[in-house]
């Protein structure tokens, strides 16, 4: 079963990690690794708009938008944070008046928690002009902008379509970036281009390369915490690592390691080794003991890169297969082994 909070997306080229994870899962295994990642921008931009019930001008407003965007309305902040994690959205605009939170409190929280991406616009939605203290406050909070209804109906549909256009550009040029900006750790782009880096220092010195790729299965009520959790777990068990090893994480709800000069053998004594940390992590955050954590891992070894040349970044295709469809190891049930299936 697919664990809840797995969400990469596939956008429809080979080269995009959700069409390789979704390659896995129907039980077809490619060993061609990624050039790039598209960006996944198609359809309708999705708006979440947390409006309080009693707002006059929620309802207007949300007919403007919806001729351009598809709009998903909340009447809390509450409901904003939780749906913010599940969508995600390209562009949120926060009630001034929300019954249950403020809206710099919904702002900093959204951002802080990491439930919207940092090139999310955030904008405030008031029944007037923002006066200067008003502006100062929305921005320390990290939104944007204010709009309303005091504005034309067409100009605050053209302000939104300039506020995700800038964002899409921004995503666009972050796709090829080798860094994660929140979290400071490997991207998918920068784990490909890594695993090609040590797998020719390994050619070199005829040594192996291993990939542990680590999934976290949350309690329903926290299903919305993946991305922040999988976070969480890879910063800490980053500090564990030796200064050769490399984490990063390839998609919402999951962290890899590329562990050079390590065998099979020792591809399994890093994931147990690498396990309390990471449970310890996941608990810290959502308030459970470590034990009731139930994570997850696939790995995948090249034993010896000199003698049978393969591109070093199909491990990490190989050891995401095994996350799903690998062999359980004897001592580990929580633990796969990617295992090569005879060519036909």
């Amino acid at each position: 079963m697919e664990p809840a909070g797995y969400k990469f997306r596939a956008s429809g080229r080979v080269g995009d990690a959700g069409v390789i994870f979704a390659t896995v899962r129907r039980g077809i295994m490619t060993t061609a690794a990624p050039k790039r990642i598209d960006p996944p921008f198609v359809g309708r931009p999705h708006v979440l708009f947390a409006g309080a019930e009693e707002h006059a001008g929620v309802g207007p407003l949300s007919k403007v938008l919806e001729t351009e965007f598809t709009v998903t309305r909340v009447t809390t902040g509450e409901r904003a944070l939780e749906q913010a994690s599940i969508l995600p959205p390209e562009l949120v605009l926060v009630d001034t008046a929300l019954p249950d939170l403020t809206a710099p409190m919904v702002c900093q929280a959204l951002l802080a928690e990491h439930r919207v991406s940092p090139t999310t616009p955030v904008l405030f939605f008031a029944p007037a002009p923002p006066t200067f203290d008003q502006r100062l406050a929305l921005l320390r909070a990290g939104a944007r902008d204010s709009i309303g209804l005091w504005l034309p109906p067409g100009d605050v549909a053209r302000v939104c379509r300039a506020y995700v256009e800038a964002k899409r550009e921004i995503d666009q040029g972050a796709t090829e970036n080798l860094f994660d900006p929140v979290t400071g750790l490997y991207s998918w782009q920068g784990l490909v281009r890594r695993a090609r880096e040590l797998g020719a220092l390994a050619a070199r010195q005829r040594h192996g390369l291993s990939c542990v790729i680590f999934a976290i299965d949350l309690p329903p009520a926290a299903e919305s915490r993946h991305t922040l959790v999988a976070t969480r777990s890879a910063a800490e068990v980053r500090q564990t690592l030796r200064v050769s090893d490399t984490v990063g994480r390839p998609g919402n709800a999951e962290f890899a390691v590329l562990a050079p000069a390590t065998d099979a053998g020792g591809a399994v004594g890093l994931a147990v080794r690498l396990a309390r940390p990471a449970r310890v992590a996941v608990a810290r955050e959502i308030g459970v003991e470590p034990d009731a954590v139930i994570l997850r891992a696939g790995y995948a070894t090249a034993a010896n890169l000199a003698y049978r040349p393969a591109d070093p970044a199909s491990l990490l295709l190989r050891a995401g297969s095994a996350l799903y469809a690998g062999m359980p190891t004897p001592q580990h049930s929580w633990l796969r082994a990617f295992v090569e299936q005879p060519r036909r």
